[in-house]
């Protein structure tokens, strides 16, 4: 004979209000929509898609593409100088990093690099992005393992 279940047992079951497992989903879902490395992302979107609207636009001026690739470019900056607070910004963040940009064969990712390279080093840095993003995981993930994936010590350890 099945008791009939108990109230605790009905709602635990039942979901959304009371279900730990969803009551933490929608816990990191709501951390997640606050992590600034979204609207980052969404400002260099927008300025790479109004630049690629711009150069295609019959009798555009210089000056008007000129003004949007700026945009595009202080979009960029900002996009690597702000480093994700959540698991899933920081997966957003290498996501957008491999996309093309608008009207290219270009990745964002790619676009960094050349400005690394070719940039005002005072405001591109590889370096120092990878230094950023390195102390965003650490904090996004606190208790981190320092073992190969073989479960080693270090990438040279052969003990």
């Amino acid at each position: 004979m099945n008791p009939k279940p108990s109230s605790a047992a009905k709602a635990g079951s039942r979901g959304s209000r009371t279900n730990p497992i969803r009551q933490a989903r929608r816990t990191a879902t709501a951390r997640s929509a606050d992590d600034p490395i979204y609207r980052a992302i969404e400002e260099h979107r927008k300025s790479g898609q109004e630049r690629y609207e711009i150069s295609r636009k019959p009798g555009r001026t210089d000056h008007e593409l000129d003004d949007a690739i700026a945009n595009e470019l202080d979009a960029l900056r900002r996009l690597f100088s702000t480093a994700p607070t959540t698991h899933d910004g920081m997966v957003a963040l290498f996501r957008h990093c491999h996309t093309a940009l608008p009207g290219e064969y270009t990745t964002v990712i790619e676009e960094f690099v050349e400005m690394c390279v070719n940039g005002d080093e005072d405001k591109w840095s590889s370096t120092r992005w990878a230094r950023m993003m390195e102390l965003a995981l650490r904090r996004i993930a606190p208790t981190h393992d320092h073992r190969s994936i073989h479960g080693r010590e270090g990438a040279g350890h052969r003990g």
